[in-house]
């Protein structure tokens, strides 16, 4: 158990880059032939098209576990600066049956690039003798026998989406770019497994609806494969909470459709009003975002609303209304001395009113719909007389004329 559970640990570590694999035909035969005592390690073949897995075995004929023998494995260059260094193993069951371990590289250095043509050595590090094989890598590759493709986890999409792109039949272990219409994207270099397949995504930036390309090339193959998307529009609506007002009342706003957390910019005419952010499900909710002043009275005003990632523009007017007030005597002809009321409405809400009667001022307040009334005495002599009511903030006036009996 012990055994099992330290092997799986090493697969795991090497599969990021350097891989334990069963034998290539040709580097098993080397390596099972040598019977002498002592440790060897082989690369086999010894030349190697770029891209190309390059097979090598180290040879353990002492029977002492290689883990407790050995480091690591490394790449050197021509001038034997290190290039690669494999992850410490740990343990191989073939270490105590057969003394030997395989294993291969994928031609990338530790920052993941693909090396460039050239002599090479693998050494493993912790070798009694330092063991060490050279192999070249010529740069010539197969490219014509690649016909890579690609598919798409989605073709339709909108701003914001990360669309997953799959590609097959690409080099081994080869370097890919992936690009959005000619942009690289923000993963801009990944790496095709050891079957040339690999699997990625791309992010839809701010674009406007329209078809855009998807193109993938592999450095080693040289080929470069597309596929189409289309990048799906906004169109959003927005809704007043009424297309008619009053001066001294407020306006809200609520929309949808939009992309989500745009921004969104509110004019009132050519006066910027402010700007907003729709949530994430695209919604955006206005709550008496405009305040509509008395000098608006009796006018249209145009609003209009841009999204900046969707570029979608609404425009709409809404009606300013004004105040016509009204007050009424509870009777035109009254006696001498008589006690009467006075209603009013149409009064702006909650403004104060001054009702002039006789030379005389009285204040009241509307209230919130506008409405008015006093109690007046009818003065004991004259015969007509003109009752007003003003507005404050309105400033508009309503007027009646009664008759005091002789």
């Amino acid at each position: 158990m012990k055994k099992t559970l330290t092997f799986l640990s090493l697969i795991s570590i090497l599969s990021l880059s350097f891989v334990a694999l069963p034998a290539h035909a040709d580097i098993q035969s080397q390596c099972s032939s040598n019977r002498n005592y002592g440790y060897y390690t082989y690369v086999s073949p010894t030349s190697y098209s770029t891209g190309q897995n390059v097979n090598f075995c180290l040879v353990d004929n002492t029977r002492t576990p290689m883990y407790s023998s050995f480091s690591q494995w490394q790449i050197l260059n021509s001038n034997g600066s290190v290039i690669y260094t494999a992850p410490p193993t740990s343990s191989d069951p073939g270490a105590y049956t057969t003394g030997t371990y395989y294993g291969s590289w994928n031609q990338h250095d530790n920052a993941g690039n693909q090396v460039q043509p050239g002599t090479y050595s693998l050494i493993y590090s912790g070798a009694p003798n330092n063991l060490s094989a050279s192999f070249t890598i010529n740069g010539n590759s197969t490219q014509q026998n690649y016909s890579p493709y690609i598919t798409l986890g989605q073709y339709t999409g909108r701003q914001g989406d990360n669309v997953q792109v799959y590609g097959h039949m690409f080099a081994p272990n080869e370097v890919i770019n992936l690009m959005f219409n000619g942009v690289p994207s923000s993963r801009r270099s990944i790496n095709a497994d050891r079957n040339g397949d690999f699997s990625s995504s791309v992010l839809v930036g701010n674009m406007i609806s329209n078809t855009y390309t998807i193109s993938v090339a592999g450095l080693i193959s040289g080929k470069t494969v597309t596929a189409p998307f289309y990048v799906k529009g906004y169109y959003p609506t927005v809704n007043p909470s009424s297309y008619y007002v009053l001066p001294g009342n407020s306006l809200s706003l609520n929309g949808s459709g939009f992309a989500p957390h745009e921004s969104v910019i509110l004019y009132n005419g050519n006066n910027l009003v402010g700007n907003y952010t729709a949530d994430i499900n695209g919604n955006l909710s206005l709550n008496n975002v405009i305040m509509i002043s008395n000098g608006q009275g009796n006018s249209t005003q145009t609003l209009r609303l841009l999204g900046t990632l969707s570029q979608y523009s609404m425009n709409f007017q809404i009606t300013v209304g004004s105040f016509y007030p009204n007050i009424s005597p509870s009777s035109y002809y009254v006696q001498k001395g008589q006690s009467f009321s006075v209603n009013g409405n149409g009064f702006a809400p909650h403004e104060s009113v001054a009702l002039s009667f006789n030379g005389m001022t009285s204040q009241t307040t509307a209230d919130g719909g506008g409405n008015v009334n006093w109690n007046v005495i009818a003065p004991t002599s004259g015969s007509s007389y003109t009752i007003s009511a003003t507005g404050s903030w309105s400033n508009k006036t309503s007027s009646r004329t009664i008759t005091v009996a002789q």
